[in-house]
């Protein structure tokens, strides 16, 4: 039994006296706490890639500290245990971990640590490869289609500077989101740029050029002009840019210079080629902006042409034949000659007359551009006659010479053999 009394020395005995009542009832020391988490850094990491994660706590052990996180996809090696409140680890995080948070568990032999801390996988930052389109009108709306990586739920879409803002944004996949952008009317045009940010990061920037507004285009004056010939004409409307303004033609043949002026009048030249078809054309402004709608302008065609037509030969006897002959016929759609001979064809080619007088023939050739004529003669003319040819005497003497009297019809070049020569007809 023992004796409790009063003063220190009465608690000294009760102290050694409950130590050898434990140790004569085989007692033994506390066992160790268990580990605690305060801290974890860093707090997150990106799929593919390993970091090195340092825990602070409680009670860690330096002989069987273990480190794991909820889920797949990271992996653990190369724990160390600095000391009882700090240690270290390689954590692999695969391509394809889960993204989010992963609970993180300590373990030692005394149990494993209290708290929540997570750890959470991030996606690799987005890249932006294109923008279509990659250019917006004051005061437009249009329906953008960015292309690049790593985009995930949640991407936003971002355009730096006042003025254009982000109205919807649609993660179609990783590599696409379709994002509504909108223009403020009063917005200044220029360059703006393009970023997509995840909770990976964001993106690198791609330029969007903010262009002013379509211009618009009320009236063309002259409404037509003649093909072969050049136009000057003047355009109306909004939105035209000084130097920065191109005027367009529709269909082949008319080529356009001279473009100036600005704001809402613009003046142009129009060069209609010989070869241009008849018919209206439409014709449109381009800047920046975009493209104005289309105003109508004729193309009147020329009238055919009709480069050569000629007769080989053009003097002929009774009887005999020419041959008419024509090229270089343009513009046209049906081709004649008069004097009988009819309708032939308007590309290069020949015909044979037998005129029986001195005849005109007239080449005639039609198109959309009217109808154009060329003419050649054949002259006939008759075989020359000898209508005499007599002498004054019979025998000729040197003291006496002959006389030689003839008269000729339809004859141009006459002549006396036996030395005589060429003489008069």
């Amino acid at each position: 039994m023992v004796r409790l009394f009063r003063g220190g020395l009465t608690r000294s005995v009760f102290a050694l006296s409950a130590a050898v009542l434990l140790a004569s009832c085989g007692g033994s020391e506390a066992p160790a706490p268990p580990p605690t988490i305060s801290a974890i850094s860093p707090l997150s990491g990106v799929q593919g890639t390993t970091v090195t994660l340092t825990v602070a706590g409680t009670n860690f052990s330096a002989s069987a500290t273990t480190l794991s996180f909820a889920g797949a996809g990271l992996t653990v090696s190369a724990v160390q245990v600095t000391s009882a409140t700090s240690a270290t680890a390689q954590v692999a995080i695969a391509a394809d971990a889960a993204l989010g948070p992963h609970a993180v568990s300590l373990r030692t032999p005394s149990g494993a640590a209290a708290g929540s801390f997570v750890f959470t996988v991030l996606p690799p930052a987005p890249t932006l490869v294109s923008l279509n389109p990659a250019t917006i009108a004051v005061g437009a709306t249009v329906v953008d289609s960015l292309v690049g990586t790593g985009f995930v739920g949640g991407a936003t879409v971002a355009v730096d500077g006042v003025g254009v803002t982000v109205a919807n944004t649609n993660v179609a996949s990783g590599t696409l989101i379709v994002a509504v952008l909108v223009a403020d009317p009063a917005v200044s045009p220029g360059a703006r740029h393009v970023t997509v940010t995840t909770a990976g990061g964001t993106s690198n920037a791609l330029a969007l050029g903010v262009n002013p507004p379509a211009p618009t285009l009320a009236a063309i004056a002259p409404t037509s002009g003649n093909a072969g010939a050049a136009t000057a004409v003047t355009l109306t409307g909004t939105g035209f840019i000084a130097g920065a303004t191109t005027v367009n033609v529709s269909g082949a043949g008319v080529s356009v210079g001279n473009v100036a002026g600005s704001g809402t009048t613009l003046t142009a030249t129009f060069t209609i080629a010989v070869s241009a078809a008849g018919g209206l054309r439409n014709v449109t402004v381009t800047t920046a902006g975009g493209t104005s709608g289309p105003v109508s302008f004729s193309v009147n065609a020329a009238a055919p042409r009709i480069a050569s037509f000629a007769a080989l030969p053009d003097t002929v006897g009774l009887g005999s034949s020419s041959m008419l002959s024509w090229s270089g016929v343009a513009g046209a759609t049906t081709c004649s000659i008069d004097q009988g001979v009819g309708p032939v064809s308007c590309a290069d080619d020949s015909v044979a007359v037998h005129p029986s007088a001195t005849t005109s023939y007239t080449y005639t050739a039609s198109g959309p551009g009217g109808t154009t004529t060329a003419a050649v003669t054949v002259a006939v003319v008759a075989a020359p006659v000898v209508t005499s040819f007599v002498s004054t005497a019979t025998d000729a003497t040197a003291a006496q010479p002959v006389v030689l009297t003839w008269t000729t019809t339809n004859a141009t070049a006459c002549s006396i053999d036996n030395g005589v020569g060429a003489v008069s007809c």
